[in-house]
């Protein structure tokens, strides 16, 4: 039986001793049939199975995992403070009031619990509009900057710019495990820069996911504290499938391939990226928007 599952009775029949084959070949043969006609009967009713291939496959076949770096702090003290110094608003409005209808930036991010009187929106949409500026740009403006978060960043032992102008469009791969064969990052909180957070502590969120998956909060996430030194580690679970079951149709596999679906927002396919494309459609069907996190460069 080779390793596609067909059965080779002749060189069955070839590897017996010549003095035994004529009395065992109808056997062989009898059970050949047999072994083909119930393979033929299951696979009918079974048209694709997972089986394990190995446990030692090399580890340079699995893509290095995204790591997405999401700071609790959403708002920059700093730059919140210059922006209103630069802003144009009446008279009437306090410094005070201003710095708290910024709050409501936060409100755009997923996973924002607070519900802000419909009145304080429409002020802070006025101001908006009074300055000629989308909320989204405003809120660009006012978050905390990467290159100031980021302090050091390596890859595999060797130190790296932590903001590469250049990013690969195909994930890394590695050729061994442990925290010197990954990626390491050195990052500063900034405590004294907090203004509008999206939880109740300090620190960051780290995402990790597969690498042309859309980061959002669905996929793995392991909070980062002040003070420590974190490792973590990845068990990666990789499934393919081989020729034959790529041959079949669509239907019949339940699964479909990355060449076999076109995406609007993605240049891959994967489930958690349909997903995520239907969710932006349901939002616009409903509200006649979506959130600015799902546009890309290209304004898709």
């Amino acid at each position: 039986i080779s390793d596609d599952g067909v059965i080779d009775v002749e060189a069955a029949i070839a590897m017996l001793p010549e003095d035994v084959r004529p009395k065992v070949e109808p056997t062989v043969r009898k059970c050949g049939t047999q072994i083909s006609w119930l393979a033929w009967k299951s696979t009918q009713k079974y048209y694709v199975q997972t089986v394990t291939d190995s446990t030692n496959h090399q580890i340079w076949n699995y893509p290095f995992p995204a790591i997405t770096i999401c700071g609790v702090n959403q708002i920059s003290k700093s730059k919140l403070y210059d922006m209103i110094n630069k802003i144009k608003r009446p008279e009437e409005w306090s410094t005070e009031l201003s710095q708290q209808d910024f709050r409501y930036l936060v409100q755009l991010l997923p996973g924002s619990s607070d519900i802000a009187p419909q009145q304080n929106l429409t002020r802070f949409q006025d101001l908006l509009d009074r300055n000629n500026i989308a909320a989204e740009d405003l809120f660009q403006k006012v978050a905390p900057n990467c290159k100031e978060i980021l302090q050091k960043c390596k890859w595999k032992g060797e130190e790296k710019s932590p903001l590469a102008k250049r990013l690969p469009k195909k994930p890394r791969r590695v050729a061994g495990c442990g925290f010197k064969a990954g990626l390491e990052v050195l990052i500063d909180n900034k405590l004294e820069d907090y203004y509008a957070a999206s939880a109740f502590s300090y620190g960051y969120r780290i995402l990790i996911h597969h690498p042309y998956d859309f980061a959002d909060w669905s996929v793995r996430t392991m909070m980062l504290g002040l003070k420590r030194m974190m490792f973590l580690g990845v068990v990666p679970k990789l499934t393919e499938c081989s020729s034959n079951v790529a041959s079949l149709d669509a239907k019949d596999r339940n699964c479909s391939l990355f060449s076999e679906r076109e995406m609007n927002s993605f240049h891959y396919y994967t489930h958690h990226n349909c997903l995520t494309e239907c969710r932006s459609k349901i939002v616009m069907r409903l509200c006649g928007c979506i959130p600015f996190y799902h546009y890309n460069k290209n304004g898709n």
